[in-house]
Protein backbone atom coordinates (compact mmCIF):
# COMPACT_ATOMS: atom_id res chain seq x y z
CA UNK A 1 0.00 0.00 0.00
CA UNK A 2 1.15 3.38 -0.96
CA UNK A 3 1.38 6.33 1.30
CA UNK A 4 -1.68 8.51 0.83
CA UNK A 5 -1.32 12.63 1.62
CA UNK A 6 -3.56 12.93 4.43
CA UNK A 7 -3.95 16.93 4.38
CA UNK A 8 -6.37 16.19 0.96
CA UNK A 9 -8.87 13.90 3.25
CA UNK A 10 -11.40 15.53 4.61
CA UNK A 11 -11.08 16.56 8.76
CA UNK A 12 -13.19 13.37 9.51
CA UNK A 13 -11.21 11.04 7.57
CA UNK A 14 -8.25 13.03 8.83
CA UNK A 15 -9.41 11.78 12.19
CA UNK A 16 -10.73 8.14 11.21
CA UNK A 17 -6.73 7.64 10.32
CA UNK A 18 -5.88 8.90 13.33
CA UNK A 19 -7.64 6.41 15.68
CA UNK A 20 -6.42 3.83 13.33
CA UNK A 21 -2.81 4.79 14.14
CA UNK A 22 -3.67 5.06 17.78
CA UNK A 23 -6.00 1.38 18.26
CA UNK A 24 -2.71 0.31 16.35
CA UNK A 25 -0.25 1.17 18.54
CA UNK A 26 -2.24 0.04 21.38
CA UNK A 27 -2.09 -3.58 19.86
CA UNK A 28 1.46 -3.54 20.06
CA UNK A 29 2.53 -2.49 16.54
CA UNK A 30 5.77 -0.41 15.84
CA UNK A 31 5.49 2.36 13.84
CA UNK A 32 6.98 0.95 10.34
CA UNK A 33 3.96 -1.13 10.80
CA UNK A 34 1.37 0.91 11.46
CA UNK A 35 2.90 2.91 8.52
CA UNK A 36 2.25 0.11 6.36
CA UNK A 37 -0.80 -1.02 7.81
CA UNK A 38 -2.78 2.47 7.42
CA UNK A 39 -0.94 3.98 4.28
CA UNK A 40 0.87 7.01 6.03
CA UNK A 41 4.44 7.74 5.91
CA UNK A 42 6.77 7.04 9.25
CA UNK A 43 7.13 10.58 10.10
CA UNK A 44 3.04 11.09 9.73
CA UNK A 45 2.58 8.10 12.11
CA UNK A 46 5.71 9.39 14.45
CA UNK A 47 3.54 12.71 14.64
CA UNK A 48 0.58 11.27 15.81
CA UNK A 49 1.88 9.60 18.30
CA UNK A 50 3.77 12.55 19.87
CA UNK A 51 0.80 14.26 19.51
CA UNK A 52 -1.32 11.51 20.77
CA UNK A 53 1.12 11.33 24.14
CA UNK A 54 1.37 14.91 24.60
CA UNK A 55 -2.03 16.05 24.58
CA UNK A 56 -4.37 12.50 24.09
CA UNK A 57 -7.47 12.71 21.96
CA UNK A 58 -9.02 15.39 23.55
CA UNK A 59 -6.86 18.22 21.17
CA UNK A 60 -8.15 16.48 18.08
CA UNK A 61 -11.23 18.80 17.18
CA UNK A 62 -12.75 18.77 14.05
CA UNK A 63 -11.34 22.58 13.01
CA UNK A 64 -12.39 24.80 10.48
CA UNK A 65 -9.02 24.43 7.93
CA UNK A 66 -7.43 26.87 5.97
CA UNK A 67 -7.13 30.83 5.93
CA UNK A 68 -9.46 33.04 7.82
CA UNK A 69 -12.08 34.00 5.22
CA UNK A 70 -10.71 37.97 3.62
CA UNK A 71 -7.46 37.27 5.18
CA UNK A 72 -4.74 38.52 2.54
CA UNK A 73 -6.46 39.52 -0.17
CA UNK A 74 -6.97 43.04 -1.89
CA UNK A 75 -10.79 44.23 -1.34
CA UNK A 76 -13.28 46.92 -2.96
CA UNK A 77 -14.72 49.02 -0.54
CA UNK A 78 -17.89 46.76 0.08
CA UNK A 79 -15.96 43.48 0.60
CA UNK A 80 -14.14 45.34 3.72
CA UNK A 81 -17.32 46.49 5.40
CA UNK A 82 -18.47 42.47 5.17
CA UNK A 83 -15.10 41.26 6.24
CA UNK A 84 -14.19 43.93 8.80
CA UNK A 85 -17.84 43.63 10.48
Amino acid sequence: MGHEDARKLSPAAQHERRRQVIRAHKRGRNRAQIAEEVGLSYTAVSNTLKRYAEAGMQDWRLAVRGRPVCFGRSLTASRKIMCNG
